[in-house]
């Protein structure tokens, strides 16, 4: 009886363990921002959205915090880069210009 006891217990606790993990992540992942860039966007405005992307990717990485995502629209980007924080990178597929 008591080890029934103490099992029913630990799987309570790995329950609410699990529980509390699964929001941590969900969390996380709301409070990411995505930053756009589109070098076609030449005569701006510039503020990182998906209507109005920055036009280099430097632009992109200054204006994002620990966590976000730079995302870059196909183009012809000439620039070097400077990454000094914990950022995601990802581009659009090639097909989908």
């Amino acid at each position: 009886m008591k080890r029934r006891i103490h099992l029913m217990s630990m799987g309570l606790i790995l329950i609410l363990l699990l529980s509390f993990f699964s929001q941590v992540i969900s969390v996380e992942q709301i409070n990411e921002t995505v930053i756009y860039v589109n070098d076609d966007n030449i005569s701006g405005p510039w503020d990182g959205s998906i209507n109005n992307p920055y036009r280099c990717i430097q632009d992109g990485i200054n204006a994002a915090h620990d966590g976000d995502m730079v995302y870059v629209l196909t183009g012809r980007y000439h620039e070097h880069l400077l990454v000094n924080k914990s950022i995601e990178a990802d581009q659009q597929p090639h097909h989908l210009q």
